[in-house]
């Protein structure tokens, strides 16, 4: 009886702490979109993000919002949205130098008192090609020859080519893959105006493989498809030319952002001097006592 008592009031403990656990669940009131966002723009060039903000409590939620940085805008910083309804703010951010820069920016909605933080991160390239055309083969190359790009515009359309002066996304690398060190950003202006795929090939040498201890025949590239980074359908290495080449597709450049990655080469532990003679002598000892046995008989 008294196991039965306990086997009930376990199963009691279990249902309260479900229906605990889905009301916690159940407490946001509201979500931000995206919760992370990444932007690439050229030196001395502004950017603007927009977040959208979705409410679902009941009647009106009243928001503010506010950042770490005081050299970045936010608007509107205060506002309302009806049960259900969504909004737009737009975070305006001032030119840097190039690197990589993170503003975080934290909503609070004042009737409940949650809050959620969300990442606008800012790639200011290193340099920038770009053209215009109304149609036709567009080629851009970066000065060092290093990457370049090829565009079948159908139409008028504007194409961009930036190189980041580092990695804008090293949280996402896979934990057993290393980068070549080469990362850029391709956009087009037209998407409807291109005859996909598109041709992006990045050059190597020797030194940029052993230098990060890169598996040569691994070599692909990836691109930033807003969440994560995923290799390309169709990308290849051509070991002969060194040169990693890709094909994307329509879907494949709205991420914008790519870098070659490969697996990491799994370095031998070279043999200590001292066991090496140590098997030396072990390997002498025994053919020189089978050598005896052979004259004692």
């Amino acid at each position: 009886m008294r196991k039965l008592n306990l086997f009930l009031y376990g199963m009691l403990f279990l249902f309260f702490l479900g229906l605990g656990l889905n009301a916690t669940a159940a407490t946001s009131v509201f979500s931000v979109d995206p919760e992370f966002t990444v932007n690439v723009v050229d030196t001395n060039e502004s950017s603007v993000f927009q977040l959208h903000v979705r409410y679902f409590g009941s009647g009106v939620g009243f928001f503010t919002a506010t950042t770490n940085n005081s050299g970045v805008g936010i608007y509107p910083g205060s506002f309302s949205l009806l049960s259900g309804q969504s909004g737009t703010v737009y975070v305006s951010v001032p030119a840097y130098p190039p690197g990589i820069y993170d503003t975080v920016i934290v909503f609070r909605e004042l009737g409940s008192g949650e809050n959620h933080s969300v990442i606008v991160r800012l790639a200011v390239a290193s340099e920038c090609v770009r053209t215009s055309t109304l149609g036709g083969i567009v080629s851009l190359e970066t000065s060092s020859g290093d990457i370049g790009l090829v565009v079948n515009a159908t139409g008028s359309t504007c194409v961009r080519l930036c190189v980041l002066p580092v990695n804008p996304l090293p949280e996402y690398v896979p934990v057993d893959k290393g980068s070549l060190g080469k990362y850029f950003d391709v956009k087009i202006g037209r998407l409807d105006h291109v005859s996909w795929p598109i041709t992006v090939k990045v050059n190597y040498t020797i030194d940029d493989i052993t230098d990060n201890n890169l598996e040569e025949l691994s070599l692909k590239l990836y691109y930033w498809n807003t969440t994560e980074l995923k290799v390309l359908n169709n990308t290849g290495v051509d070991t002969e030319l060194k040169q990693v080449y890709a094909y994307p597709l329509e879907d494949e450049t709205r991420g914008s952002i790519m870098m070659v990655l490969a697996q990491t080469s799994i370095i031998p532990i070279p043999e200590s001097p001292v066991t090496s003679i140590i098997l030396v002598l072990v390997l002498a000892s025994t053919l020189s006592l089978a050598y005896w046995r052979r004259i004692v008989d």
